[in-house]
C-alpha cells in the first residue's frame, strides 16, 4: 500500500507536464500588417500566428489596435502581437 502512495505522489506532479493547458502571452515586440481584401479579424490572426488559438490573437490585436469590434477594412494597418506558446517571460 505504502507504495502505490508513493507512485501516486510521484505521477501527480508528472501530469502537469502533459496535461496543462497551453497559454498563450504576447510579448512586448510586434509588427505591422496590413488588412488584404476579403479578410475578417480571424484571418489576419490566422495569417499572423497560425499555430496560436484564433480568439487569443483576435483579442490580442484589438487591443494592441483599439479596436471596439472586429471590422476592419483592406489596407488597414495593424499593430500585431508576437505570441509566445509557452510561460516565456
Amino acid at each position: 500500500m505504502f507504495a502505490v502512495v508513493v507512485a501516486l505522489m510521484a505521477a501527480v506532479p508528472m501530469w502537469g507536464l502533459f496535461a496543462a493547458p497551453v497559454t498563450t502571452s504576447v510579448n512586448s515586440a510586434a509588427g505591422v500588417v496590413y488588412v488584404r481584401s476579403g479578410e475578417s479579424l480571424s484571418d489576419v490572426a490566422t495569417r499572423v500566428a497560425p499555430t496560436a488559438p484564433v480568439d487569443v490573437v483576435v483579442a490580442s490585436l484589438r487591443e494592441l489596435n483599439g479596436l471596439t469590434n472586429s471590422l476592419v477594412q483592406p489596407g488597414q494597418p495593424l499593430m500585431t502581437p508576437v505570441l509566445c506558446l509557452r510561460d516565456c517571460r
